[in-house]
Parts: C-alpha cells; sequence; structure tokens
C-alpha cells in the first residue's frame, strides 16, 4: 500500500464557491450546472466532512442508499465515517471505489491543470488512517487488499447519475469560465473501459486479483 504524502494544492470546492489559494470566487456558466447538478452530493459530502453541521450517520445512510448520485469525495468521506465506525472492510471498499471512479473523472476532463485533484483525494484518506492504531492500519490494508476485487463489479453495478464534471471545479479554467473538454458518451465509455482493464492489470501484478 502507497503512503499518501503527496502535499495539498486545491481546497475542495463546497457547490457553491470555487477555492484556490485563499481566492474564492461564485462558479458561472456551465461551472454553475456542475456546482447545482451536484448539490445533493455537495451538502452530504460537508455534513460527512464535518464542514457543516448535521448527522454523520444520516448522512451516511444516505448516500449508500443513493450511492450513483454521489461524487467521488462523497464517497470517500462515506469510507472515512466508517474507518472512525471501526467498519474497515466498509472503508476500505468505499475509499476504493471513490478513487477508481476520481481516476477516470479526471481524466475524462482532458484538463492538466487538474493533475493535483488525485494527489489530494488520497491525502484525505492518508490523513484519516494515519490516526489509527498500528493493529488497525494492518487489519485496513488487509482490507483494502480483500475488497480490490469488488471494485469492478460495484463500478459496473452502480450508475452515475451525478455530474461527472465535478473535478472541473478546481480547474483555472473555472476562475475565467473557460470551456470544458469533455468525451462523448462513447468516449467516456472506452476511458472507463481502459480504466477497468488496466485496474485489473495491476491488481494482478500486486497479486491481489
Amino acid at each position: 500500500m502507497k503512503i499518501w504524502t503527496l502535499a495539498l494544492f486545491l481546497l475542495f470546492s463546497s457547490g457553491t464557491t470555487i477555492n484556490a489559494n485563499g481566492i474564492v470566487v461564485e462558479p458561472r456558466g456551465e461551472y454553475a450546472k456542475i456546482s447545482k447538478n451536484n448539490k445533493e452530493s455537495f451538502d452530504l459530502y460537508e455534513i460527512l466532512a464535518g464542514a457543516k453541521p448535521g448527522d454523520k450517520k444520516e448522512a451516511a445512510l444516505k448516500v449508500q442508499k443513493n450511492l450513483g448520485s454521489q461524487i467521488p469525495p462523497t464517497i470517500l468521506e462515506l469510507g472515512n465515517y466508517y474507518l472512525s465506525q471501526g467498519d474497515f472492510e466498509k472503508a476500505a471498499l468505499y475509499h476504493r471505489l471513490s478513487m477508481f471512479r476520481a481516476l477516470i473523472d479526471v481524466r475524462a476532463s482532458n484538463d492538466e491543470s487538474l493533475g493535483d485533484v488525485i494527489p489530494t483525494l488520497y491525502s484525505w484518506i492518508q490523513e484519516a488512517t494515519s490516526k489509527l492504531n498500528q493493529g488497525d492500519q494492518k487489519t485496513y490494508i488487509n482490507n483494502i487488499k480483500t475488497v480490490t476485487k469488488r471494485i469492478i463489479a460495484l463500478d459496473k453495478e452502480t450508475p452515475r447519475n451525478y455530474d461527472i464534471r465535478w473535478p472541473s471545479l478546481h480547474s483555472i479554467q473555472a476562475f475565467i469560465n473557460g470551456p470544458l473538454n469533455y468525451p462523448n458518451e462513447d468516449g467516456l465509455k472506452k476511458i472507463i473501459e481502459e480504466e477497468r482493464a488496466s485496474y485489473i492489470s495491476t491488481a494482478k501484478k500486486e497479486g491481489i486479483w
């Protein structure tokens, strides 16, 4: 398992504003649509992350019940919630799924300025898992290995009902309402198929498939 120590360069968007280096702006045009389309998931993310008040258990159940409508950072925070509850299997499952989907969504953006999004998400997991004692860390890592085979099946059975363009709220283009460059449906399907194949290939090389 990799040690995630990459620095944060982008701050996560609240869903209504775009933040980077202390600059806050309101999203415009298509960026405003992205924010609106994902508002419910953003709100659940903020509750789970402790950014705003709310019942975390209730939020977690809502996310789990409607997993296909959640942006990857919200699924990641669902994993963090179960980590805090000592349910390492669910924590590992949702951490893995969130990172797999985030990788696809960032790749689909065709935006080089989003290169820090994946490291940022990894750092959130690292921060959460670093608080575990040594025994629990070992249990968590074992569960990461165990759930690896389940991710592709879970990805296939879970629809993508959220706006996959959420990473673009972190883009340099978002500050100037610049153009988006996402693929069409066939292009996205190709990316998903390629990433699934790459995931399986990597897992086999690591001996966990």
